[in-house]
């Protein structure tokens, strides 16, 4: 289930959607709702000067803690990351913040011939500010009495080849995160949705990703037309997807860092409440 409300920035005249989904906590029950706000792709783009447009309308969801799948930043030029830091900073002061990288935080780590020192300079930024970057890593914790486990996956970069049609197997999985545990409610913060049949049948109850920026252009009744990878129709370009009693939710982005623009397919803002 979901339903939108338009925000109108006041500083920039630029608008994203915030997008509201409701899922099942399942066997877990857990008799209250938890609320997360999702970031993704947010690629530059600020909200206000320091982004403090987007971040009242984060205050007014009043979440119970943030997920951030990655791409916050595109890093061709020098110092552009320091927006997506600050950012990262004032919401840690606040709320629990969990942070998965994208291809984009990913190939600033990779390729340090081009760029240095800027990915651990970051990296240690975020957990300076007491973000929790997990990179094939997790972290426990209990929100309103219920007990969570939180991953944060870094797909190795054939998955984000042009024209990649690639498959994750769940052996791939257990060798990035581990066998995953039974007795808590297991968040997965992925980038590249593309994987979920992998995601859930490795035991994700539910998946936080974004990348594929809503398909770019959407059609009526066809939905998104491309991926970043050049794929075209991709089938989990944004919205809710269930398999099993298990459930992803993909962001349409915050920002865009390509040529094509955004057509029929706004910002978004997510919200995911669990209960």
């Amino acid at each position: 289930m979901k339903y939108e409300e338009e925000y109108k920035t006041q500083l920039n005249m630029k608008d994203f959607k915030i997008v509201r989904y409701q899922v099942s906590a399942g066997k877990y029950g857990f008799g209250q709702r938890i609320r997360i706000v999702l970031l993704s792709d947010l690629h530059n783009q600020r909200y206000g000067r320091k982004n403090e447009v987007l971040i009242r309308a984060i205050d007014r969801l009043k979440p119970d803690l943030v997920a951030a799948a990655g791409d916050m930043f595109t890093p061709q030029k020098e110092r552009t990351e320091f927006a997506a830091l600050h950012l990262m900073e004032v919401l840690a002061e606040k709320y629990p913040v969990f942070y998965g990288n994208g291809n984009h935080e990913y190939i600033m780590k990779l390729d340090t011939d081009f760029f240095g020192v800027r990915y651990e300079r970051y990296a240690r930024g975020l957990r300076k500010a007491g973000v929790s970057l997990l990179e094939n890593d997790y972290q426990d914790l209990t929100i309103k009495g219920v007990p969570l486990r939180i991953y944060g996956l870094q797909l190795p970069w054939r998955f984000y080849k042009r024209f990649s049609y690639e498959k994750l197997t769940v052996e791939e999985l257990q060798k990035s995160l581990g066998w995953g545990t039974k007795k808590r409610y297991q968040i997965l913060i992925a980038h590249n949705p593309m994987c979920f049949p992998a995601y859930e049948a490795w035991g994700a109850d539910l998946t936080l990703s974004g990348h594929l920026h809503g398909g770019f252009i959407r059609l009526p009744l066809v939905g998104g037309i491309l991926s970043p990878q050049c794929v075209p129709f991709p089938k989990y370009d944004r919205g809710l997807f269930e398999k099993d009693g298990r459930c992803m939710v993909v962001s349409a982005g915050l920002g865009t860092h390509s040529h094509i623009p955004r057509v029929g397919n706004p910002a978004e803002l997510v919200v995911v409440d669990i209960g």
